[in-house]
């Protein structure tokens, strides 16, 4: 996969709660100039193992692309996720399936021959939502690996 320069805004707690970051993360940067679509691309990066840490607390930052000259402020972040070898699987899914897409791609990892590596596993979107009932999202869900 390739690099990625992202502008963030953190969540902490349930996963199904993100939607709210990313509203607040589009109201900061629309303004800005810094959608740019269609060749902005929204990302969600977790920081937490939800098998360690408690649903509550567990770190999600929502994200979008940028130039790398682009420049975050106040309660926005910017971080650098590196480009190198991740196993990446792709699904159409409503938002009750984002467990099951995870899962799969976990069990396939499971039996691969690769580890996963340094690095934060991340949901990449590379389209627009398809409005539901329910909404249908296209996701690649991304996870640095190395070999065992």
């Amino acid at each position: 996969m390739p690099a990625l320069d992202l502008i963030y805004y953190r969540h902490v707690g349930a996963y199904n709660q993100i939607g709210a970051a990313y509203e607040k993360l589009m109201k900061w940067a629309g303004p800005r100039g810094l959608l740019k679509f269609p060749e902005t691309k929204t990302v969600t990066v977790y920081h937490d193992d939800p098998k360690v840490v408690e649903i509550e607390k567990i770190r999600q930052s929502a994200c979008i692309t940028v130039d790398e000259n682009a420049k975050p402020e106040g309660e926005f972040g910017k971080m650098h996720v590196p480009g190198g070898k991740y196993v990446v699987g792709s699904f159409k899914v409503n938002p009750m399936q984002f467990g099951e897409a995870w899962d799969a791609v976990c069990r396939w990892l499971a039996d691969s021959g690769y580890q996963p590596s340094d690095g934060y596993p991340y949901e990449y979107y590379p389209e627009e939502h398809e409005e539901g009932p329910p909404p249908i999202f296209t996701v690649d869900i991304c996870i640095p690996v190395k070999p065992l």
